[in-house]
């Protein structure tokens, strides 16, 4: 993910006598990132949407640092739906940020990535159709695939045929990579204190863990209200009553 900007280019000058060691600083930054991936698939998987929305909150702060602006503000809008729906409709959305397509524990995969399998095996089948697309023939094509998978998924059993399915996104294991990468930082002496060094461009401000909070609060209050004008939400405020 990439800012208006690209990474923000936060400029270090006088870095020599401001004392802040933007070497150590950007090795914290890319580790508490990868970290922060971690916890994300692993929440997503058990299906723990309460401690997602925790986490979203702490992302929604490095989203605005970064000035992924988008996904800064989407996240907010996320938070402020969790503020005033009903709470039925709280649960919900709490709830449901993940499916379980394999029928197995902790094996839940994110709502749009389900879409993406989804609309993979409709094209496939969509393929081999001749004729005109109407609703008909929509919900046709629909029912043959969850039959024509299911009777793909029972030959490759009996005969023993293991393949990846192409066009499905598979989950990697981050763990190795971020205990490799520290391990690398770790050699280059990069995981200490060692005075003012400057690391040319830091993607991520130092203050991040000393933000501004009248800025944010003013950054959120004025993205609060915008939300409160749309009809959608104006709505809503009628469910509660």
């Amino acid at each position: 993910m990439t800012g208006k900007k690209g990474w923000s280019a936060h400029k270090q000058t006088g870095c020599h006598a401001d004392g802040v060691d933007y070497k150590l600083f950007h090795s914290k930054s890319v580790i508490t990132i990868g970290l922060m991936r971690i916890l994300h698939n692993t929440v997503i998987s058990y299906a723990d949407g309460q401690t997602l929305m925790s986490l979203y909150k702490y992302m929604s702060i490095w989203c605005k640092n970064l000035e992924l602006d988008n996904y800064a503000k989407g996240l907010l809008e996320l938070h402020f739906q969790l503020a005033i729906l009903p709470s039925h409709l709280r649960v919900s959305l709490i709830q449901n940020r993940s499916v379980n397509s394999r029928g197995q524990p902790n094996t839940n995969i994110p709502v749009d990535l389900c879409l993406e399998h989804e609309n993979r095996r409709f094209k496939e089948q969509a393929k081999t159709y001749r004729g005109e697309f109407t609703q008909k023939a929509i919900d046709k094509i629909s029912k043959a695939s969850n039959v024509t998978r299911t009777m793909v998924k029972q030959l490759k059993v009996s005969t023993n045929l293991h393949q990846r399915e192409v066009g499905v996104h598979t989950q990697k294991d981050p763990n190795d990579d971020i205990v490799h990468l520290v391990q690398n930082l770790h050699s280059e002496d990069l995981l200490e204190y060692r005075g003012s060094r400057s690391f040319g461009k830091v993607f991520v401000s130092p203050s991040i863990f000393q933000a501004n909070s009248n800025k944010l609060c003013s950054w959120m209050s004025g993205h609060i209200k915008s939300f409160r004008t749309r009809h959608f939400y104006r709505y809503v405020n009628t469910l509660g009553k």
